[in-house]
């Protein structure tokens, strides 16, 4: 059975699969609320892209309620 590679995607794409800022991205991966890169070389990091998509799935919708006249 062949295994599946993960994709790698670097902090470009994250940054807009995730609609935050480079600061925010490393900000929340310090308190453990966003997933952690991996090491790629001396100066480059990447994300698994499962684990990016994952962390989008797992964010609550919070839409307000619409007005219904009656």
């Amino acid at each position: 059975m062949e295994k599946k590679r993960r994709k790698i995607v670097r902090m470009k794409v994250v940054q807009e699969m995730a609609g935050k800022s480079k600061p925010t991205i490393y900000a929340d991966v310090k308190n453990g609320t966003f997933p952690a890169p991996i090491r790629l070389g001396p100066r480059a990091i990447g994300f698994y892209e499962d684990e990016i998509e994952a962390w989008q799935q797992s964010r609550p919708r919070e839409w307000a309620d619409p007005v219904i006249d009656g």
